[in-house]
């Protein structure tokens, strides 16, 4: 799924609907703590306080 796939899903949903995001990958939890030189702050939870930031 691209990002714009999952943009017109979220799109279509509610107001105020619960939204939940989420990967299958075995290296998911990894790559969340920490484990890659890509991205050493993680995934997930960056992304969703930058999305805090932007509403509040």
């Amino acid at each position: 799924m691209t990002f714009l796939n999952g943009k017109n899903i979220i799109d279509q949903a509610p107001a105020y609907s619960v939204i939940y995001i989420q990967s299958n990958l075995p290296y998911s939890v990894p790559l969340e703590n920490g484990h890659s030189t890509q991205e050493p702050t993680g995934v997930y939870a960056v992304s969703f306080n930058g999305v805090i930031q932007a509403y509040k």
